[in-house]
């Protein structure tokens, strides 16, 4: 199964607006710019087009993990190739560690 995965990063909370008021007056408007943020990894099946879509709290190694384990859950016993880009947590330490796993101790080379 070859995937082309990617996450993308939902931010949310920033206030624009107007206030309508008599001239020279100071209008006193009590705010909050509470920035939230959702990220979801994604990823096509190049052959079939089926996505698949998984909301996690960031883009990191152990969200990155979960995210992997989920798809090979959906394509069990299948040889999965994910194409992605350089996201440094796509090279994390938790990410290396769940490949040497699943390939069980193979050379990188292989």
């Amino acid at each position: 199964m070859v995937l082309l995965e990617d996450e993308c990063h939902l931010l949310w909370g920033d206030v624009c607006g107007k206030v309508w008021g008599q001239r020279n007056a100071s209008i006193e408007v009590p705010m909050t710019n509470e920035r939230e943020r959702q990220t979801y990894y994604g990823a096509v099946n190049l052959l079939s087009r089926a996505f698949h879509l998984k909301e996690f709290p960031a883009g990191k190694g152990d969200c990155t993990v979960a995210y992997v384990r989920w798809v090979r859950d959906l394509y069990p016993g299948k040889q999965i190739i994910l194409l992605w880009d350089g996201a440094s947590y796509h090279r994390d330490k938790e990410v290396k560690a769940l490949l040497a796993e699943l390939n069980d101790g193979l050379p990188e080379k292989d």
